[in-house]
């Protein structure tokens, strides 16, 4: 139906890094869910929505929604249809809690995930990345290494360029950590080729800032190129015309949800009315 198209254009304008039309799709997904009690659609516009939130940085909202999703897809059963919205909801959530709390013990909820998925071909490589990227972030960066080889073997034979450039580039982040600059600019440069050759202008923006610092200190020239093509993409991505774009998306939505929050409370307020006046 059209909820599903548009959750459909949602999902396809986050993965082109754009993130207003994101918005705006799943919005208006939304409303259609709730309008026509869509609870399989609505659980998915949840878990977008918290995907989309996530990308805004000092928002604390994400993992609302996600809970949100998570109550809805526990009373639709084994709907096979929502596989995959289930598992996206279920690694974003424990990513969340992680990067709120980090630690070994949110890092384990990562292992669990990635556990129940060693038959998933789409998204083990996925989930094993993230751990990856959770261990970086607590200093484990040779677990991290080893992760992120097996990514690279794993989505290498299916041509798989998205998860491959995401781990390039974490794997020349790592290798910058531990100061080892030529393999650090080797894996950023892979990184750079395979965003560029799908489109993935915020792997794009990270792989070109990258190569910017590692070349500063040995060759300038590099270094001031890869530094123009990053603002070029900054800008396309997150200049004053997205951010206006994207406030109003989300201002427009917030006043629909007030909106529909003071229906709701004087509609129960008639209803209190009608009882004691059928009381009298």
């Amino acid at each position: 139906g059209e909820a599903r198209a548009l959750i459909g254009l949602a999902r396809a304008s986050d993965i082109q890094n754009d993130l207003p039309k994101s918005l705006e799709y799943a919005f208006q997904a939304l409303r259609i869910a709730e309008e026509n009690q869509y609870l399989q659609e609505k659980a998915m516009c949840y878990t977008d929505h918290g995907y989309n939130l996530s990308q805004l940085e000092g928002n604390l909202k994400e993992y609302s929604y996600y809970q949100q999703a998570e109550l809805i897809y526990g009373t639709l059963g084994n709907d096979h249809d929502l596989d995959y919205w289930k598992v996206f909801q279920k690694m974003q959530s424990v990513t969340s809690l992680f990067y709120t709390y980090p630690n070994d013990s949110t890092l384990s909820l990562i292992q669990n995930l990635l556990n129940s998925t060693l038959n998933s071909e789409y998204w083990h490589p996925a989930i094993l990345r993230i751990l990856a990227e959770a261990q970086i972030k607590l200093g484990k960066n040779k677990a991290a290494l080893n992760n992120l080889k097996q990514v690279i073997d794993i989505v290498k034979n299916v041509k798989n360029y998205y998860q491959l450039a995401y781990a390039y580039l974490d794997l020349s982040s790592v290798y910058r950590t531990i100061h080892e600059q030529d393999s650090s600019i080797y894996f950023a440069e892979l990184g750079f080729a395979d965003a560029q050759h799908i489109g993935m202008r915020d792997a794009v923006l990270s792989a070109s800032q990258l190569m910017a610092e590692q070349y500063e200190s040995i060759d300038l020239k590099k270094a001031l190129y890869y530094s123009k093509i990053h603002d070029s993409v900054n800008e396309i991505l997150y200049g004053g015309e997205k951010v206006k774009s994207l406030q109003k998306i989300i201002s427009q939505e917030q006043q629909r949800q007030r909106n529909k929050e003071a229906a709701q409370i004087a509609y129960q307020n008639r209803l209190k009315q009608f009882g004691l006046l059928s009381g009298l």
